[in-house]
């Protein structure tokens, strides 16, 4: 990906994207992984989180414990869109979902792309999953409209956290 625009000291390698984190909580496990993979000649992020609860209809514990997935869908609190679908699909049985819960969706905001899914488990457990796409352009230059959405609020009165890897994998 177009590297030799940069010195060397501000290249990353897609190993160097791509990370797993486990937490164990008191009455929850959150498992995730991230990984970058071209396609096409453009970045994309994948971002896969499995959440187990032993009480699957508690919404304010599935909103503590889960990673953010974007600025817009998550941090910011404006676009409902992700909580929606994920309280839709916990609502009714697992195996038929329906339309509104069961498909992909956008942010309205920036290049990101989720999708929900539920699954029971044997031990009683059931596992909210969620994956999200992140489609980063060509990463010719890190002025590109789609790596700034991803970093900037839109609301001026809203501060940007900037956390290495570690720290966002590890935060309540």
């Amino acid at each position: 990906m177009n590297q030799y625009r940069f010195q060397r000291s501000y290249i990353r390698t897609l190993e160097g994207l791509s990370f797993s984190f486990s937490r164990q909580l008191n009455d929850s496990v959150l498992e995730g992984t991230i990984w970058g993979e071209i396609v096409a000649g453009e970045l994309i992020l994948r971002f896969d989180q499995r959440l187990r609860l032993l009480v699957p209809s508690n919404i304010e514990l599935v909103r503590r414990r889960l990673r953010p997935v974007c600025l817009h869908l998550d941090w910011l609190r404006e676009d409902q869109t992700l909580w929606e679908t994920i309280e839709c699909r916990l609502s009714h049985d697992h195996n038929s979902p329906c339309a509104q819960c069961s498909m992909c969706k956008p942010c309205r905001e920036c290049s990101t792309w989720f999708q929900v899914g539920v699954q029971e488990r044997k031990d009683s457990e059931t596992e909210l999953q969620v994956q999200a796409w992140k489609y980063l352009g060509t990463c010719e230059t890190p002025y590109d409209p789609k790596w700034r959405k991803q970093a900037k609020p839109e609301r001026k009165d809203t501060a940007v956290r900037t956390v290495s890897a570690a720290q966002w994998a590890s935060e309540e």
